[in-house]
């Protein structure tokens, strides 16, 4: 999901790829298994390593093998047990029934949310413009909602000079 709209929001496939820099955002998602979540997100991006991410606005024309079908090849060499716990953590991942995946959604989410915003703050015109009110209409949870709200409207740097303030540091403007 994340690389579908990232691609959306004008963002280049290479910066998705930069290794789970926003597993740690999947921490301050409350309401699951805060070790759950992370795991779900890692494992839920594993079949697209084989077909892509595919926009929904391409899924028509396009047909990917199902994710399950992708695992399955990807884990037939391995020991049973392993290979199981795999293929059950990815299907849970692509059901969202769970708080934790529906968790790990969010984080994906919001991450695409905040790369987005970090564009555009270097000045980037070729973003859609960031429409609060989609990025929190597709959160499920409560606090990705709120963290959804209040990453579309905070101006970009605003965490970090927050932080560097309250430990007497002060940012080069």
């Amino acid at each position: 999901m994340g690389a579908r709209r990232c691609r959306r929001a004008g963002i280049r496939r290479r910066a998705l790829l930069r290794g789970g820099r926003h597993r740690l955002r999947h921490r301050i998602l409350r309401g699951a298994d805060p070790e759950r979540a992370p795991t779900l997100a890692v494992f839920h991006d594993l079949p697209e390593t084989r077909i892509g991410d595919v926009h929904s606005v391409g899924k028509p024309y396009v047909r990917t093998a199902p994710a399950a079908q992708v695992i399955a090849d990807q884990t037939a060499g391995l020991p049973v047990d392993v290979t199981a716990s795999i293929r059950a953590l990815v299907a849970e991942s692509e059901d969202h029934a769970t708080p934790e995946a529906q968790c790990a959604k969010d984080a994906d989410r919001l991450d695409c949310l905040l790369r987005a915003r970090l564009e555009q703050s270097r000045g980037h015109q070729n973003l859609q413009p960031v429409d609060r009110h989609n990025a929190w209409r597709a959160m499920q949870t409560p606090t990705g909602k709120r963290l959804a709200e209040a990453a579309a409207v905070a101006p970009v740097g605003t965490w970090w000079q927050t932080f560097a303030e309250e430990y007497g540091h002060r940012t080069v403007q």
